[in-house]
């Protein structure tokens, strides 16, 4: 009973001490006002506009983008074939108890080759979506006549139908 009293006072004079520790040091904030940080985003863009300088060319982007798919997809074709004909040959030279655990070794074969295939598969998806809205952006103008003036014309450069 005396330990467990002695063992709350400890904990209750340590919280405490914890506490006033807090209380005295000070706490150091980097934050700064929203008016700060809106100008220096501000600040940024402009300097990105006014520099002129080099841009990313999305065809440069593409090229690049398509020479790394290849590449890490020819890879990841080539160690399934690996591992799939290493699997193969040791589960048809094996005794039965070494099938059994091959058979084991095949699940995480088989759910590494779903991720491989499956994460190309997103990619290519991203990548055909995004270039889909490159084509969808676009200027839109539309003129129209005042009444009596004989017919209203419209301009329209979005995709789509014109006016």
């Amino acid at each position: 009973m005396k330990t467990s009293i002695c063992l709350n006072k400890k904990i209750l004079v340590l919280m405490l001490v914890i506490i006033l520790l807090f209380t005295i040091i000070p706490i150091k904030s980097n934050a700064s006002e929203l008016d700060t940080v809106a100008q220096g985003a501000n600040g940024f863009i402009e300097k990105g506009k006014s520099t002129g300088g080099p841009t990313m060319d999305p065809i440069e982007i593409k090229s690049a983008s398509d020479t790394i798919y290849n590449l890490l997809l020819g890879i990841g074709i080539l160690l399934v074939l690996a591992v799939g004909s290493i699997l193969g040959i040791r589960f048809m030279m094996a005794s039965a108890e070494d099938k059994a655990k091959l058979k084991e070794a095949i699940i995480p074969y088989i759910v590494g080759s779903i991720i491989i295939f499956g994460a190309f598969g997103i990619w290519k998806i991203a990548i055909l979506i995004g270039g889909n809205f490159d084509n969808t952006h676009g200027s839109s103008t539309v003129t129209i006549q005042p009444e009596g003036s004989g017919s209203a014309e419209g301009e329209y450069s979005g995709g789509g139908s014109k006016f």
